[in-house]
């Protein structure tokens, strides 16, 4: 039921009361919401780690930011190889 509202944003109430009358909730739906999520997210991480232009812009305005520990953030980036250090 968490998975479930969290990737609807249903409440715990709406779930229980849709499903008050069968014996379990429809596991198949749930997977199905799982799936295109799971679908939509691999599509913009892919997008956006090719997107070398986005990620350098995105460091930029870390480094930038005072006060936030973004700097840590821009350092691990860079540590796992989205961005190639010159």
């Amino acid at each position: 039921m968490t998975i479930y509202s969290s990737l609807t944003d249903d409440s715990f109430e709406t779930i229980r009361d849709r499903y008050a009358e069968k014996a379990m909730p429809n596991s198949k739906r749930t997977s199905q919401i799982v799936v295109e999520f799971l679908r939509d997210f691999s599509r913009s991480t892919t997008r956006i780690i090719h997107d070398k232009a986005y990620l350098e812009g995105l460091l930029h305005q870390a480094r930038n930011t005072p006060g936030r520990g973004d700097a840590h953030t821009a350092q691990g980036v860079r540590k796992v190889g989205f961005i190639q250090t010159a």
